[in-house]
């Protein structure tokens, strides 16, 4: 192969040997450059892992991901002819078996965490024990999460006593089973006198059956007089006694009996025993309005309400909020809202690890609300339990448009206080006894107590994942201090990273778990960076220039960090800022030591009743740092709003960080590339022309009047999905309600010219009754949220609710700058093969979706 590639450049012109020699100087000047950067090469497997985990969800098909597959092992397998004489081999024979694992791991953990799903969907009376509960005082409810029993055909209820226990005069008469068999009975009568159970009744029934089939050689010749096995069963509609014979040479009538017809609502299997199936445990999601009373509702505590029960909301546009893909890996079923007061059937029960610390996270959250009300308390409470879903809309906004939403999760900062704080007090407490002090090793006593309260702590604030990658930090650094290696170091990160995603690989596609390690990684990287060595040794410095170096290094880090984590906030929430480094200046060292500080000193004194003034303290903080962020907010372009960017855009970005931020020797520099071209996109990337959601009832499309450049089709009032599409298109809701304009149709059926576009719209709200050919054939586009006949055909592109079910929502753009040629972005693929995708149900649809243009 070698010979044959050589001698095609000879015939091309190309001189063989000068191939040769570039050939050379590259493999070695390549080979020179990995041994200068053998100790960040580890740093790149769990990049490697993580790449192979978003090939699994980028790939729609099952046999594109085997095929993905073989193209790794086989690319390892050709790296590993090489592995031993070559560095570069062995980096990618190791990196395409870190990819190839990344696909089986999330391959096993999707399959594997398969929730059951109900029969159908409606009102339910349900009973079941809650597993969390989360009060939401800003948004006036309180949310459940309830494991529900369900029996092996779906149904969500126990079976109805009465069942096991009619009587034969509820039966059918014999004379209503088919003429074929009342010969047979007649010859061989049946003795059924009142059974006293379905099973009873079996089997009678069975027993009659095998005298019959034993004395009926004509019709059937069991090779064994008994009844091997049977089954009863019944559903809704009708209840199947099946006697089942070892083996027949013919089939028997008495093979499958069927002869009772009930009309239960809840069907359920009965085994041989005659009881229920143990029933398996569904989680639902419920929200309980404000206006139901609350007490009682605490995890552990069975309880029974009527709710309505939807599937899980996948996303309803491109790039949107996917709940689907998120309750798919945390095994919820459904969703839901109760519709009357919930009933407490039994009180809490902490019967396991998770129900406690449940228990002590819901109790600590309404304590802290409760103490310091509900502005305040919302965000103490996120502070220390992570739950910010007692935080206002007002107050959330402004934190994040002034860079400080970190704050509001559990992580670095937070988990660093409580280790620090218990290591300072087990020490000094243990240096009291002289005889400790000689005899043991303090310091390493107080790390593993510190370890042990900081794992306590991470259960506590629920497991989110700034928490955990803090924890395993923390633990890492605990670690390294007790063996006396260095504290801190972006392997640390990485062996953390590797760790979730082992457990929970579902977690790279989440933006706490990318901003959170992004934020870090900066950090850390900067730390290391040989220009942030004039900021080491303020040992001799005056107390104003130690002053001024901290701040500065604040800023410059407060900068990085918006820098790097820009590409994962403008494609998950469209909006970015620049004054996030100046505000926490003054939020970190507030948060640091005074509001944590304060905070977890009034927990500890409530015990002795004296915690008033450090509830105060905490207070007031809380209100200076939502003061700041509001202040930060309302400044000019703090939080500026961008449309909808690809996740190839966002990958490529965040490559040129991790190539410039991971390497040490020049060649980090070529990451610098990437961020330019990609900031070039940002900039060139436009405004779609058209977004409709899934449900085809939101539609937006820009306009020819650049004071009203977007509409709405239909009037929807605080629409989630009008909000989604108009952060999408790149408007806050302030500027959605001025620039938006009225709404365009107050009916069913609305046509839509746009002269400077040069296409027509019918787009059709609910069914589609009295819709003609013609009507279809005399515009570009039909759009509607139910199912169109298939008689319809516009001149390019018919939307119904088949497609929208199948493909999810669309962005439509007339003209790419970058492919100068329509292009319409589905939040699927056209036969996408994930699971919770497979799950959705595209009710009275057929496989071939009928599409033009």
């Amino acid at each position: 192969m070698k010979r044959l590639s050589l001698r095609f450049l000879e015939w091309m012109g190309v001189k063989a040997d000068k191939v040769r020699r570039k050939i050379s100087s590259f493999d070695i000047w390549l080979e020179e450059k990995l041994e200068q950067e053998r100790d960040q090469l580890p740093l790149w497997l769990p990049i490697a892992f993580g790449g192979g985990i978003l090939l699994w969800f980028a790939i729609p098909d099952i046999s594109e991901w085997l095929g993905c597959g073989c193209l790794l092992l086989a690319l390892a397998l050709a790296a590993w002819i090489w592995a031993d004489k070559k560095r570069a081999a062995k980096a990618a024979l190791i990196m395409a078996v870190a990819a190839f694992l990344g696909m089986v791991d999330i391959s096993f953990r999707a399959y594997n965490v398969a929730p059951i799903k109900p029969r159908n969907w409606g009102v339910f009376d349900i009973r079941g024990q809650i597993l969390q509960s989360e009060y939401q005082p800003s948004r006036k409810r309180m949310r459940l999460v309830i494991a529900v029993p369900v029996f092996q055909d779906g149904s969500l209820s126990p079976p109805p006593s009465s069942l096991l226990s009619k009587q034969a005069s509820s039966w059918p008469p014999i004379s209503s089973l088919p003429q074929r068999f009342l010969p047979l009975l007649s010859r061989h009568p049946p003795q059924i006198q009142q059974p006293s159970s379905l099973l009873s009744c079996t089997l009678l029934l069975s027993q009659q059956a095998s005298s019959l089939s034993s004395s009926l050689p004509s019709l059937s010749r069991p090779s064994t007089k008994t009844v091997r096995s049977y089954q009863a069963s019944f559903s809704p509609f009708l209840f199947m006694a099946q006697v089942t014979p070892p083996s027949f040479v013919r089939p028997s009538p008495f093979a499958s009996l069927s002869f009772l017809s009930l009309s239960e609502r809840s069907p359920f299997r009965f085994s041989k025993e005659d009881s229920p199936a143990r029933p398996s445990l569904m989680r639902v999601r419920i929200s309980v309005n404000d206006h139901f009373d609350f007490s009682g509702l605490e995890a552990g505590a069975k309880i029974a309400v009527r709710v309505k029960l939807t599937a899980p909301m996948p996303a309803q546009i491109p790039a949107g909020y996917d709940y689907a893909e998120i309750a798919w890996f945390q095994r919820i079923s459904a969703t839901g809202h109760a519709l009357d007061q919930p009933v407490i059937l039994e009180k809490p029960v902490l019967s396991g690890f998770s129900l406690i610390m449940a228990s002590i996270h819901q109790r600590l959250t309404r304590h802290i609300i409760e103490k310091l009300g509900a502005r305040s308390g919302g965000v103490a409470a996120a502070f220390v339990t992570n739950d910010i879903g007692s935080i206002s809309e007002s107050d959330t906004v402004a934190m994040r448009k002034a860079g400080l939403t970190h704050l509001l999760s559990v992580g670095g900062m937070h988990i660093g206080v409580v280790i620090a704080a218990v290591m300072f007090i087990t020490i000094r407490l243990l240096a009291l006894s002289p005889y400790l002090v000689l005899h043991f090793p303090l310091r390493m006593i107080a790390a593993c107590n510190a370890a042990l309260i900081g794992m306590l702590y991470t259960f506590v604030a629920g497991c989110e994942i700034p928490t955990v990658r803090s924890m395993l930090t923390a633990f890492f650094i605990l670690f390294g201090m007790m063996i006396g290696r260095r504290a801190v170091s972006l392997r640390l990160v990485a062996a953390a990273a590797m760790l979730i995603l082992l457990i929970q690989p579902e977690n790279i596609l989440s933006p706490s778990f990318q901003l959170s390690f992004a934020a870090v990684g900066t950090v850390i990287a900067l730390a290391e960076a040989p220009i942030m060595s004039i900021f080491g040794d303020r040992r001799e410095a005056g107390w104003l220039k130690k002053t001024a170096l901290i701040i500065a290094e604040i800023i410059i880090g407060g900068v990085m960090v918006e820098a790097v984590v820009s590409p994962v906030t403008l494609y998950h929430f469209h909006q970015s800022g620049f004054y996030g480094a100046l505000a926490n200046i003054l939020a970190i060292p507030l948060t640091t030591f005074v509001t944590i500080p304060a905070e977890g000193l009034a927990l500890l004194t409530d015990l002795i009743g004296c915690s008033a003034p450090f509830w105060w303290v905490t207070d007031q903080s809380i209100r200076l740092l939502l003061a700041i962020a509001h202040y930060v907010a309302s400044l000019p372009m703090a939080g500026f709003m961008l449309p909808l960017i690809g996740a190839w855009l966002c990958l490529f970005m965040m490559a040129g960080w991790l190539w410039l931020g991971l390497w040490k020797t020049s060649w980090r520099l070529w990451g610098v590339v990437p961020l330019v071209l990609g900031v070039l996109m940002i900039i060139l990337n436009p405004r779609p022309d058209w977004v409709i959601s899934r449900d085809g009832k939101t539609i937006a499309f820009k306009t020819d009047n650049p004071k009203q450049p977007y509409q709405f089709v239909w009037p929807e009032k605080d629409s989630y999905s009008q909000d989604q599409i108009a952060n999408l298109i790149g408007f806050d809701q302030e500027e959605e309600k001025q620039l938006f304009g009225t709404n365009l149709c107050q009916k069913g059926f609305c046509e839509i010219a746009l002269a400077q576009q040069h296409y027509n719209l019918l787009a059709i709200k609910g069914k589609a009754a009295g819709l003609s050919p013609e009507e279809c054939s005399q515009n570009d586009w039909v759009v509607s949220s139910a199912r169109l006949p298939v008689s319809c055909h516009p001149k390019r592109l018919k939307i119904d609710r088949c497609l929208l079910e199948k493909r999810g929502g669309l962005v439509f753009y007339r003209k790419s700058p970058f492919l100068r040629r329509p292009v319409m972005i589905a939040s699927y693929s056209a036969n996408d093969q994930h699971p919770w995708i497979r799950s959705m149900e595209t009710r009275g649809c057929t496989k071939n979706l009928n599409r033009n243009g």
